[in-house]
C-alpha cells in the first residue's frame, strides 16, 4: 500500500512538473512576438483611428510597456470614439 502511494505521488509530481514547463514555453513565444503585434496595432490605428477595439488594445500595450504619455493619448482618443466606457476611463486614469 505504501509503495502504491509513493508511485502515485511520484506520478503526480512528474505531471505537475511537466505542466509547469509546458506553460513556460508559450510565454517565451508570446514575448518574442509582442513587439511585432505592437507595430501592427500602431499601423492599424494610423490607418483607421475610429476603431475602438484597436485603440483600446494599443493603449493597453502601451501601459504594459510603461509608455504612459502614449497610452493617455490613445485612451483619450478611444474615449472620444466611445464615451463613458468604464475600462477606458480606468486605464486613462492609470496612464
Amino acid at each position: 500500500m505504501k509503495r502504491l502511494a509513493s508511485v502515485f505521488l511520484s506520478l503526480a509530481l512528474l505531471a505537475l512538473a511537466s505542466v509547469g514547463s509546458a506553460a513556460d514555453k508559450p510565454k517565451a513565444k508570446v514575448a518574442a512576438a509582442a513587439p511585432d503585434s505592437l507595430a501592427l496595432l500602431e499601423k492599424a490605428v494610423a490607418k483607421d483611428s475610429t476603431k475602438f477595439d484597436n485603440l483600446y488594445k494599443l493603449g493597453v500595450m502601451y501601459l504594459e510597456r510603461e509608455k504612459m504619455p502614449e497610452a493617455a493619448k490613445v485612451f483619450a482618443k478611444a474615449n472620444s470614439v466611445k464615451p463613458r466606457q468604464v475600462k477606458v476611463l480606468v486605464n486613462l486614469g492609470v496612464s
